[in-house]
């Protein structure tokens, strides 16, 4: 497994004081969640708005677009109330083609949609006035009963009717025919959750992105990821793919340039040594993502992955949607422990140019269930997982991806997330990783390996400034057992026993006036890691990184980022190592990244 393989990247073991100041800052937050009031009216006053666009059709083109971005996946994408979200929530969404909907002034549903009510957000912040208002025309578009224009009297009544087919969205193609095409179209790894980088799609992990398998669970809330906002994609393919074409092609792509400085301290003197690379193997990555629908319920999902390391797989699987609230999975998977490596680790989500040191990324053959519940206004999410396990190699270190069990015992792997605001701007998770490692017939047969992680992930809307807050932390236990030394063949043992985590902070002015201004974001990371000593990668360090990111679009981002890891070296000098060596490493980046 990664985080205590040699040669990976690293952390140190301070990350408990951070992580545990971090969950007393954000406990607070919780109180912020109010009950939901069984009747909601805007005030008299709301009435006397006047609508600006009353009677203009030819918004509505735009004002579909808004509508399908932010009120479908609750109220669906003819407003009946039915969107894929719609079966968490409670109170349920309205249903925008009825009369009581209907009877509301055009100022009621202004005030309504600006205001938000939960479980509904509060467009103030997130749309302009005139987005709110097109909006408000486009609900009246889907009125119910609407009165039947009346035969044309002479030609000219009759161009003017033929113009006002063209403009009016109701009489275009229809949409998606079931309601399940947009959660079915979603990568593992695509989490929109509210919350996660709402991230939670999962892409090219997430995936992941964007990150979303846990939307019925995690339904569009006041927070989503900048990263995220405004994604449509398993919508447009709704529209755009009609008929029998269940096929979709998507893909990511990281590429950049990189520049490395590495200093190597050992008894007062020192080495230096530089490169500088454009594409090298950990900064470029070409994955196309082939998804394929059968029927409503079932979704074929494969990811090859191009790199300098060469021609890989990331995942293949099949999804049966068995319920709103449950996803049955199986093939070659993203096993679910922790969060960064399922939802976050596609380069167009992590908002910096590097993945955090030392986080468990492991992806094994398996069967999974993964699914959510709402719980009054706060939210549950789980995601289980049978594979062939982990297996213990010579020198102490694990691997995953066995095409056959090397025991015949399988491992468990699981997250529970909790979403305590009814916003879902919060969310807390903890995971367990457990199961045997050693060979079937050898001493080691029944030596076991347990992770355990907490991850936190925080998004708030501030005035102009949307704050992004994630975390993890994990720890890595395995059982007593004989290594071989590989200076000279003889048996040794340590205990094997690994800590990680990082904490990283996000600050973007996405609700500034300026369309320059707006797009940018400011990153930072704080990594540590921790592997066993008299290992043979003991080591332990930490990282500073920081980026400057452009958004061009919601999946695409230019950024410039700054990353140092000092580490000191923990090797025994009996597996000739150089204890108390010290290297530090200082890079810098430019990338593009991009969710196709």
């Amino acid at each position: 497994m990664d985080q205590i393989q040699p040669g990976k990247e690293k952390r140190i073991d301070k990350i408990n004081f951070f992580f545990a100041l971090l969950l007393l800052l954000t406990f607070g937050i919780v109180n912020k969640s109010n009950a939901q009031n069984k009747m909601w009216e805007a005030p008299k006053s709301a009435d006397n708005l006047k609508n600006p666009l009353a009677g203009n059709t030819e918004i509505l083109k735009n004002a579909k677009v808004l509508y399908i971005n932010y009120c479908a996946p609750c109220h669906g994408t003819k407003g009946k109330g039915d969107g894929p979200a719609a079966a968490a929530l409670n109170p349920k969404p309205a249903n925008h083609t009825s009369a009581m909907v209907q009877s509301h002034s055009d100022g009621a549903l202004y005030w309504m949609m600006t205001q938000g009510h939960n479980p509904m957000p509060a467009y103030k912040t997130i749309l302009s006035e005139k987005q709110r208002w097109e909006l408000v025309e486009f609900i009246r578009s889907l009125a119910a009963n609407k009165p039947k224009e009346k035969p044309a009297k002479d030609n000219k009544t009759t161009i003017v009717k033929e113009k006002s087919k063209k403009v009016n969205v109701t009489d275009k193609t229809e949409p998606a025919k079931d309601k399940s095409t947009a959660l079915e179209a979603k990568k593992d790894t695509t989490n929109i959750k509210a919350g996660a980088d709402s991230s939670n799609i999962k892409a090219g992990t997430d995936s992941s992105n964007t990150e979303a398998n846990n939307l019925v669970a995690q339904e569009s809330s006041t927070v989503v990821d900048s990263s995220l906002l405004d994604n449509t994609l398993e919508e447009e393919v709704a529209h755009i793919k009609p008929g029998d074409s269940h096929l979709m092609v998507a893909g990511l792509l990281t590429f950049g340039y990189v520049s490395n400085k590495t200093t190597v301290t050992y008894n007062g003197s020192s080495t230096v040594s530089k490169t500088n690379n454009i594409g090298d193997a950990d900064h470029f990555e070409f994955s196309p993502m082939f998804l394929w629908r059968h029927g409503k319920n079932f979704l074929m999902e494969f990811e090859p992955s191009f790199s300098a390391d060469g021609l890989g797989v990331n995942w293949a699987a099949v999804s049966y949607y068995a319920t709103p609230g449950l996803i049955v999975r199986g093939g070659y998977l993203v096993l679910p422990f922790g969060a960064y490596s399922k939802r976050l680790a596609a380069g167009w989500i992590n908002k910096l140019a590097s993945d955090p040191e030392g986080v468990p990324d492991a992806t094994d053959f398996a069967v999974e269930a993964e699914g959510g519940l709402q719980a009054g206004t706060m939210k549950w999410s789980y995601d289980f997982a049978l594979s062939n396990g982990m297996q213990l190699q010579p020198d102490g270190t694990t691997q995953f991806v066995g095409i056959s069990d090397n025991n015949k015992n399988k491992t468990f792997t699981g997250r529970i997330g909790w979403l305590p605001l009814s916003n879902s701007s919060l969310e807390l998770g903890a995971s367990i990783m457990t199961g045997k490692v050693g060979d079937a017939g050898l001493k080691i047969e029944h030596a076991s390996a347990n992770l355990y992680a907490l991850d936190l992930n925080l998004i708030e809307n501030l005035q102009l400034f949307q704050i992004n807050i994630k975390g993890q932390y994990s720890e890595a236990k395995l059982d007593h057992a004989d290594y071989i030394n590989p200076v000279d063949s003889s048996t040794y043992s340590f205990d094997n026993h690994t800590k990680t985590g990082y904490i990283m902070a996000a600050v973007r002015p996405m609700f500034s006036q300026n369309k320059v201004v707006k797009n940018f974001e400011i990153a930072a990371r704080y990594g540590n890691y921790t592997s066993p000593a008299n290992s043979l990668w003991g080591t332990k360090d930490n990282s500073l990184a920081l980026s400057l990111n452009y958004w061009i679009n919601w999946r695409t981002v230019a950024r410039f980022s700054y990353e140092e890891i000092k580490g000191t070296n923990s090797v025994g000098a009996n597996l000739g190592g150089n204890p108390g060596e010290v290297t530090k490493s200082n890079s810098m980046y430019l990338q593009f990244c991009i969710e196709l």
